[in-house]
Protein backbone atom coordinates (compact mmCIF):
# COMPACT_ATOMS: atom_id res chain seq x y z
CA UNK A 1 0.00 0.00 0.00
CA UNK A 2 1.41 3.35 0.80
CA UNK A 3 5.02 3.43 0.91
CA UNK A 4 6.13 6.71 2.99
CA UNK A 5 6.40 4.65 6.16
CA UNK A 6 8.85 2.38 4.77
CA UNK A 7 11.17 5.97 5.00
CA UNK A 8 9.85 6.92 8.44
CA UNK A 9 10.02 3.94 10.33
CA UNK A 10 14.09 3.73 9.22
CA UNK A 11 14.18 7.03 10.80
CA UNK A 12 12.43 6.61 14.00
CA UNK A 13 14.55 3.24 14.18
CA UNK A 14 17.35 5.78 14.16
CA UNK A 15 18.54 4.31 10.50
CA UNK A 16 19.05 6.53 7.38
CA UNK A 17 17.42 6.13 4.63
CA UNK A 18 19.24 6.67 0.88
CA UNK A 19 17.72 7.08 -2.28
CA UNK A 20 18.31 8.66 -5.41
CA UNK A 21 17.19 10.96 -8.36
CA UNK A 22 15.65 10.46 -12.00
CA UNK A 23 15.07 13.04 -14.37
CA UNK A 24 14.99 11.17 -17.44
CA UNK A 25 11.47 10.06 -18.69
CA UNK A 26 11.86 6.11 -18.94
CA UNK A 27 10.23 4.38 -15.85
CA UNK A 28 12.51 1.50 -16.52
CA UNK A 29 15.42 3.50 -14.91
CA UNK A 30 12.98 4.03 -11.59
CA UNK A 31 12.53 0.63 -11.87
CA UNK A 32 16.22 -0.92 -12.41
CA UNK A 33 17.43 2.15 -9.85
CA UNK A 34 14.66 0.64 -6.99
CA UNK A 35 15.42 -2.98 -7.62
CA UNK A 36 19.30 -1.71 -6.44
CA UNK A 37 17.80 -1.16 -2.85
CA UNK A 38 17.48 2.34 -2.79
CA UNK A 39 14.37 3.37 -0.42
CA UNK A 40 12.54 6.11 -2.19
CA UNK A 41 13.05 7.33 -5.71
CA UNK A 42 13.48 11.89 -5.57
CA UNK A 43 11.55 12.00 -9.23
CA UNK A 44 12.60 15.56 -10.30
CA UNK A 45 10.16 18.02 -12.39
CA UNK A 46 12.05 20.92 -11.70
CA UNK A 47 15.49 20.45 -13.34
CA UNK A 48 14.30 18.28 -16.65
CA UNK A 49 11.49 18.10 -19.18
CA UNK A 50 9.78 15.65 -17.64
CA UNK A 51 5.95 16.05 -17.73
CA UNK A 52 2.81 14.73 -15.40
CA UNK A 53 2.22 11.70 -17.79
CA UNK A 54 6.36 10.94 -17.06
CA UNK A 55 5.58 11.86 -12.93
CA UNK A 56 2.72 9.61 -13.13
CA UNK A 57 4.79 6.72 -14.95
CA UNK A 58 7.82 7.02 -12.62
CA UNK A 59 5.51 6.45 -9.67
CA UNK A 60 3.54 3.54 -11.15
CA UNK A 61 7.38 1.56 -11.13
CA UNK A 62 8.02 2.98 -7.82
CA UNK A 63 4.63 1.34 -6.55
CA UNK A 64 5.34 -2.07 -8.57
CA UNK A 65 8.87 -2.05 -7.01
CA UNK A 66 7.49 -0.91 -3.28
CA UNK A 67 9.61 1.86 -2.94
CA UNK A 68 8.66 5.61 -1.77
CA UNK A 69 7.82 7.95 -4.91
CA UNK A 70 9.00 11.97 -3.87
CA UNK A 71 8.53 14.28 -6.52
CA UNK A 72 10.41 17.76 -6.48
CA UNK A 73 7.90 19.81 -8.10
CA UNK A 74 8.76 23.10 -10.63
CA UNK A 75 7.64 25.63 -8.32
CA UNK A 76 5.62 26.31 -5.21
CA UNK A 77 2.68 25.67 -7.21
CA UNK A 78 -0.31 24.20 -5.17
CA UNK A 79 -2.47 23.18 -8.98
CA UNK A 80 0.50 21.06 -10.22
CA UNK A 81 0.76 19.94 -6.68
CA UNK A 82 -2.69 19.07 -6.28
CA UNK A 83 -2.35 17.00 -9.74
CA UNK A 84 0.52 15.25 -8.66
CA UNK A 85 -0.26 14.13 -5.36
CA UNK A 86 -3.66 12.36 -7.13
CA UNK A 87 -1.13 10.36 -8.64
CA UNK A 88 -0.39 8.81 -5.61
CA UNK A 89 3.36 10.39 -4.86
CA UNK A 90 4.53 9.41 -1.32
CA UNK A 91 5.88 13.11 -1.05
CA UNK A 92 6.58 16.29 -2.90
CA UNK A 93 9.60 17.74 -2.57
CA UNK A 94 8.88 22.33 -3.22
CA UNK A 95 11.74 24.34 -4.78
CA UNK A 96 13.48 27.45 -3.46
CA UNK A 97 10.96 27.90 -0.34
CA UNK A 98 12.37 31.45 0.94
CA UNK A 99 10.07 32.33 3.98
CA UNK A 100 7.49 31.37 6.35
CA UNK A 101 4.35 32.43 3.99
CA UNK A 102 5.94 30.61 1.15
CA UNK A 103 6.26 27.29 3.43
CA UNK A 104 2.89 27.83 4.79
CA UNK A 105 1.85 28.17 0.95
CA UNK A 106 3.44 24.18 0.69
CA UNK A 107 1.69 23.26 3.60
CA UNK A 108 -1.69 24.30 2.63
CA UNK A 109 -1.25 22.53 -0.96
CA UNK A 110 -0.26 19.29 0.27
CA UNK A 111 -3.44 19.32 2.66
CA UNK A 112 -7.11 19.47 2.49
CA UNK A 113 -9.33 21.81 4.04
CA UNK A 114 -9.62 22.94 6.71
CA UNK A 115 -5.93 22.47 7.23
CA UNK A 116 -4.96 23.73 3.45
CA UNK A 117 -6.50 24.56 0.19
CA UNK A 118 -5.72 20.70 -1.71
CA UNK A 119 -8.91 19.49 -3.73
CA UNK A 120 -10.53 16.33 -3.64
CA UNK A 121 -9.53 14.11 -6.38
CA UNK A 122 -7.38 11.04 -4.67
CA UNK A 123 -8.29 8.49 -7.19
CA UNK A 124 -4.74 6.87 -7.72
CA UNK A 125 -3.43 7.85 -4.41
CA UNK A 126 -6.01 5.69 -2.92
CA UNK A 127 -5.77 3.16 -5.63
CA UNK A 128 -8.85 3.58 -7.20
CA UNK A 129 -10.80 3.70 -3.84
CA UNK A 130 -9.86 0.15 -3.00
CA UNK A 131 -7.87 1.69 -0.16
CA UNK A 132 -9.28 3.17 2.32
CA UNK A 133 -9.51 6.66 1.52
CA UNK A 134 -11.36 8.07 4.55
CA UNK A 135 -8.07 6.58 6.63
CA UNK A 136 -5.86 8.09 3.96
CA UNK A 137 -8.13 11.85 3.90
CA UNK A 138 -7.54 11.71 7.57
CA UNK A 139 -3.88 11.07 8.16
CA UNK A 140 -2.40 13.28 5.45
CA UNK A 141 0.99 13.43 7.40
CA UNK A 142 1.15 10.16 7.97
CA UNK A 143 1.10 8.97 4.00
CA UNK A 144 2.48 12.22 2.39
CA UNK A 145 6.10 14.10 3.02
CA UNK A 146 5.63 17.75 2.68
CA UNK A 147 9.16 18.60 2.26
CA UNK A 148 10.56 22.25 2.27
CA UNK A 149 13.99 22.37 -0.10
CA UNK A 150 16.45 25.05 1.94
CA UNK A 151 18.59 26.39 -1.22
CA UNK A 152 18.55 29.80 -0.11
CA UNK A 153 19.75 31.97 2.56
CA UNK A 154 16.80 34.17 2.73
CA UNK A 155 15.05 30.95 4.46
CA UNK A 156 16.89 30.14 7.47
CA UNK A 157 15.88 33.35 9.56
CA UNK A 158 12.57 31.49 9.11
CA UNK A 159 13.97 27.66 9.59
CA UNK A 160 12.42 27.60 13.33
CA UNK A 161 8.90 28.93 12.11
CA UNK A 162 8.55 27.15 9.58
CA UNK A 163 9.53 23.53 11.24
CA UNK A 164 6.21 24.57 13.71
CA UNK A 165 4.02 24.98 11.01
CA UNK A 166 1.20 21.87 11.14
CA UNK A 167 1.98 20.15 7.60
CA UNK A 168 6.13 20.50 7.53
CA UNK A 169 7.37 16.77 7.38
CA UNK A 170 10.52 18.12 7.38
CA UNK A 171 13.17 19.70 4.89
CA UNK A 172 16.26 19.12 2.41
CA UNK A 173 19.38 21.03 1.81
CA UNK A 174 20.32 21.84 -1.59
CA UNK A 175 24.08 22.18 -1.06
CA UNK A 176 24.66 24.26 -5.01
CA UNK A 177 22.38 26.22 -5.18
CA UNK A 178 22.40 27.52 -1.73
CA UNK A 179 25.90 28.21 -1.89
CA UNK A 180 25.30 30.33 -5.05
CA UNK A 181 22.45 32.41 -3.49
CA UNK A 182 25.41 33.42 -1.21
CA UNK A 183 26.95 34.68 -4.35
CA UNK A 184 28.01 38.90 -3.72
CA UNK A 185 29.46 40.96 -6.77
CA UNK A 186 33.19 40.31 -4.69
CA UNK A 187 32.69 36.71 -4.12
CA UNK A 188 31.62 33.71 -5.99
CA UNK A 189 31.05 30.29 -3.55
CA UNK A 190 30.85 27.07 -3.87
CA UNK A 191 29.39 24.18 -1.90
CA UNK A 192 32.67 23.35 -0.91
CA UNK A 193 33.69 26.97 -0.03
CA UNK A 194 34.44 27.01 4.03
CA UNK A 195 31.93 29.97 4.68
CA UNK A 196 29.43 27.66 2.55
CA UNK A 197 30.49 24.79 5.09
CA UNK A 198 29.98 27.06 7.94
CA UNK A 199 26.24 27.96 7.01
CA UNK A 200 25.76 24.20 6.37
CA UNK A 201 26.77 23.67 9.96
CA UNK A 202 24.72 25.95 10.78
CA UNK A 203 21.21 25.24 9.24
CA UNK A 204 22.17 21.39 10.92
CA UNK A 205 22.28 23.20 14.13
CA UNK A 206 19.05 25.16 13.19
CA UNK A 207 17.44 21.75 12.33
CA UNK A 208 17.94 19.15 14.67
CA UNK A 209 16.71 21.28 17.41
CA UNK A 210 13.46 21.60 15.33
CA UNK A 211 13.06 17.81 15.84
CA UNK A 212 12.01 17.76 12.39
CA UNK A 213 13.90 14.83 9.92
CA UNK A 214 16.21 16.83 7.15
CA UNK A 215 17.99 15.27 4.12
CA UNK A 216 20.10 16.33 1.60
CA UNK A 217 20.77 16.01 -2.11
CA UNK A 218 23.99 15.74 -3.91
CA UNK A 219 26.21 13.72 -5.43
CA UNK A 220 28.11 10.74 -3.65
CA UNK A 221 31.21 11.13 -1.79
CA UNK A 222 32.47 9.12 1.44
CA UNK A 223 33.48 12.82 2.34
CA UNK A 224 29.69 14.05 1.62
CA UNK A 225 28.10 11.36 3.77
CA UNK A 226 30.40 11.95 6.85
CA UNK A 227 29.78 15.43 6.78
CA UNK A 228 26.00 15.37 6.63
CA UNK A 229 25.77 12.64 9.13
CA UNK A 230 27.67 14.65 10.94
CA UNK A 231 25.37 17.60 10.64
CA UNK A 232 22.50 15.37 11.44
CA UNK A 233 20.97 14.48 8.32
CA UNK A 234 18.31 12.14 8.82
CA UNK A 235 17.63 10.58 5.23
CA UNK A 236 20.11 11.27 2.33
CA UNK A 237 19.88 11.29 -1.66
CA UNK A 238 22.39 10.67 -3.87
CA UNK A 239 23.19 10.81 -7.53
CA UNK A 240 21.00 11.14 -10.84
CA UNK A 241 20.30 8.72 -13.12
CA UNK A 242 22.75 10.21 -15.83
CA UNK A 243 25.47 9.83 -13.68
CA UNK A 244 25.13 6.34 -13.17
CA UNK A 245 24.97 6.10 -17.16
CA UNK A 246 27.87 8.19 -18.01
CA UNK A 247 30.21 7.07 -14.70
CA UNK A 248 29.42 3.63 -16.48
CA UNK A 249 30.14 4.78 -19.89
CA UNK A 250 33.31 5.72 -18.88
CA UNK A 251 34.45 3.01 -16.52
CA UNK A 252 34.06 0.72 -19.47
CA UNK A 253 35.49 2.62 -22.05
CA UNK A 254 38.70 3.38 -19.75
CA UNK A 255 39.31 -0.39 -19.03
CA UNK A 256 38.64 -1.61 -22.51
CA UNK A 257 41.17 1.23 -23.53
CA UNK A 258 43.58 0.11 -21.16
CA UNK A 259 43.05 -3.80 -22.39
CA UNK A 260 44.03 -2.44 -26.43
CA UNK A 261 47.37 -0.66 -24.85
CA UNK A 262 48.19 -3.90 -22.83
CA UNK A 263 47.95 -5.54 -26.25
CA UNK A 264 49.58 -3.21 -28.31
CA UNK A 265 46.50 -2.02 -30.29
CA UNK A 266 45.68 1.55 -31.32
CA UNK A 267 42.23 2.89 -30.85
Amino acid sequence: MFNLQKITDKIAAGKVPVGSHVGFDSPFLTEALAGCGFDFIWIDAEHSAIDKKDIQNHLLACRAAGVAGIVRVPWNDHVFIKSVLDMGADGIIVPMVRSLEEARTAAAATHYPPNGVRGMGTRRAVNYSMWDKAEYTANEDKHIWTIVQIEHVDVVKDLEAIAALPGISGFVIGPNDYAMSMNTQEHRYTAASPEAKSEFDRIGEILRKTGKPFGVSGAYSEQFVKDWLGRGANWLCMNFDFNYIVNGGKAVLKGTHETLDALGQAY
